[in-house]
């Protein structure tokens, strides 16, 4: 059983990947909306809008924020009792007499996030159908209180392109669904036909999640439909109930859907200003004690905050980009007016630009070293994650896969150390050269520091 993507990241054609909880994204050079002496690829703002939609629903939907304080909940408990000095993390959760607790927020993470398993069958053997949904059904998990969710049987073939398994629903292969369904609207605004964009795209979990709307609706669905559909969903403690419930509402009617979606919104509203600030006062009490991470966790918490009462006002945001013919700038303006957010953009001559894209009002106000320490957080909560497994564990990081430094290209130290190999595989092993490097520390070693108990982290060490 594997989640839908590594390490809860999510992709566009690998254009651009947007880090889950860490509220930054990655972009290729063939996504540059600014492009140095040219004008920007055609896929630069479809794959900006897909990803935004991704940041949208990780800090402005139920599921999204859960998800958010699941991760910082299991980053701090692995580092109050795993983390050891200097060393990331030392132990494995089962060696670690709190690996219950730890399990116990991966596991309702998971449960949030859904799953796909996939059919060992020999590919010959999927119906000759396009598609074929069938066993619809709930499951619980003991983990997870007062909540179900469902799995469905998925086949299907799309030319040499197939997918076959048991599908868990969850807010991955929603959210991936919805920032398809406006993805695919922005290209054919251009002048695309709906078959050539399906033809580029990966049956799953893209061209999965309109056939299964259909599915549960009971017939053929409008863009707008699916992407209400998947933002009611996101709107629900478990999204894969939400999920089902809003096709059914639908399959009623208009009406009984936009009755079921005002329900859903009036208890959002509820969740943010009752439940969610009881849930994180823990945190807060944690990163008071981490090196400076506070102001920083207030700051982060403020993309949530502002980002709901933006959802509470409209329910679709998502629709704000498919209003007007969009452009580099357009795009910006409605973005930076929903959520201030950071991007690293690849360049055509292999650097990369870090941007922290905000608005008068919000963090881009404040000053440079403000800016900073926010990167910091996401860089240590992106680092605790590469721990996380689907089963509700976490591993050592002697034992973690070799993974790309996200500020790996932009980085000012990285470049002043010759661009050691170690920033494109294991960040977190890094050890300048020069211990009194005028281009500072490493963002993510800095964050790993800032969370490691008893550490010798200190502010002008780190900036």
């Amino acid at each position: 059983m594997t989640l839908l993507t590594s390490d809860e990241q999510f992709s566009s054609a690998t254009l651009g990947v947007y880090s889950t909880s860490s509220f930054f994204t990655r972009f290729s050079s063939l996504a540059d909306l600014f492009p140095v002496d040219e004008d920007s690829c055609p896929s630069a703002i479809p794959t900006h809008v897909h990803e935004f939609v991704h940041y949208l629903h990780n800090i402005s939907t139920t599921a999204g924020i859960r998800a958010a304080f699941l991760a910082n909940a299991a980053v701090f408990t692995a580092a109050q009792f795993l983390i050891e000095e200097k060393k990331g993390v030392g132990k494995s959760s089962d060696e670690s007499t709190q690996g219950d607790n730890i399990g116990f927020f991966i596991k309702n993470l998971n449960f949030i996030l859904g799953s796909f398993e996939k059919n060992v069958s020999d590919k010959n053997e999927i119906s000759k159908l396009f598609w074929n949904i069938s066993h619809l059904q709930s499951y619980t998990q003991n983990y997870f209180p007062k909540s179900f969710a469902y799995q469905v049987t998925i086949s299907g073939r799309l030319g040499c392109r197939t997918v076959d398994g048991i599908l868990k629903i969850g807010l991955n292969f929603i959210t991936e669904g919805v920032a398809y369904e406006v993805e695919r609207e922005l290209w054919e605004k251009r002048g695309d036909l709906k078959k050539v964009i399906d033809d580029r795209t990966p049956i799953f979990p893209y061209l999965t999640y309109e056939p299964l709307v259909d599915y549960l609706v009971g017939r053929p669905t409008t863009p707008l439909e699916r992407i209400s559909v998947g933002n009611a969903a996101l709107m629900h403690y478990s999204p894969s109930q939400g999920f089902v419930d809003a096709c059914l509402a639908l399959r009623k009617s208009g009406e009984k859907f936009e009755e079921y979606l005002r329900g859903l919104m009036g208890n959002f509203e509820s969740y943010v200003e009752g439940e969610f600030e009881g849930e994180i006062n823990i945190l807060r009490e944690f990163y008071a004690h981490t090196d400076k991470l506070e102001v920083p966790f207030e700051n982060y918490l403020s993309r949530i905050k502002d980002a709901a009462k933006q959802r509470m006002k409209n329910p679709c945001l998502e629709a704000l980009f498919l209003r007007k013919n969009l452009t580099s700038q357009t795009f910006l303006e409605i973005s930076c007016s929903l959520a201030e957010n950071v991007i690293v953009q690849e360049k055509a001559d292999g650097t990369a630009v870090v941007d922290y894209r905000g608005n008068r009002n919000g963090l881009a106000n404040s000053s440079n070293e403000d800016i900073i320490w926010f990167i910091v957080l996401c860089s240590a909560i992106h680092f605790v994650k590469q721990h996380f497994t689907s089963s509700g564990r976490i591993v050592a990081t002697k034992f973690l896969k070799e993974t790309k430094c996200p500020f790996s290209g932009a980085c000012h130290v990285e470049l002043a150390e010759g661009n050691p190999e170690m920033c494109k595989k294991s960040p977190w092993k890094f050890e300048p050269k020069n211990k009194e490097n005028k281009e500072g520390v490493c963002w993510y070693i800095a964050g790993i520091r800032s969370i490691t108990p008893n550490g010798d982290s200190g502010e002008s060490k780190f900036l």
